[in-house]
């Protein structure tokens, strides 16, 4: 087993199992079944609170591994086209969802401190967020991009990246910074 290099803000940090439903639905998944079986979540109680720092530790795991990064950006791309919402938020655009993107990873993640997001427009088109959170970079990314995906018109022209030069949780830094830029 791999060591984790992200590590959780409080020990007591908690994450419920519907969030991470996206690991067994993943189109990688076979990339990757044996670290779930190892960690015991090759099945998910999508009703039970998972210790945070376990289920990063997968997270970490799958990233460390050859085509990890793609692996975990799938994992976030699925993650949000299987998110269970109220129907009201899959009517909202895009920037309101961003707007209320910390309350609902609370309301999925709780804890002394399991970490949140910070939001900041460019424009109404481009928006920063700024994610001090314990989960590996490429699954956030993949995150974002599902999110693009599934709140944006179809034929919208978008773009997902990481701020050039910017802090990333990858390397050591308490943040990482994503833009969501569309037109």
């Amino acid at each position: 087993m791999s060591i984790s290099q992200h590590t959780v803000f409080s020990p007591d940090a908690e994450t419920i199992g519907q969030v991470h439903l996206s690991l067994l639905e993943s189109i990688n998944l076979d990339n990757y079944k044996d670290v779930l079986a190892r960690h015991g979540m090759d099945e998910i109680d999508p009703e039970r609170w998972y210790p945070m720092q376990s289920v990063v530790d997968l997270m970490d795991e799958i990233g460390n591994r050859q085509g990890g990064m793609t692996d975990l950006v799938s994992i976030g791309i699925k993650l949000m086209e299987t998110a269970l919402l109220p129907p009201e938020l899959e009517e909202l655009p895009l920037t309101h969802v961003l707007q209320g993107w910390n309350n609902i990873y609370l309301a999925n993640n709780r804890g002394t401190d399991p970490g949140d997001f910070q939001i900041e427009f460019v424009d109404d088109q481009h928006a920063i967020m700024h994610c001090r959170i314990p989960w590996p970079d490429d699954y956030t990314y993949g995150v974002f991009y599902g999110a693009a995906r599934r709140w944006l018109p179809d034929s919208t022209d978008f773009t997902v990246y990481y701020e050039e030069d910017g802090p990333r949780r990858d390397f050591g830094d308490e943040t990482t910074v994503i833009h969501i830029d569309w037109n």
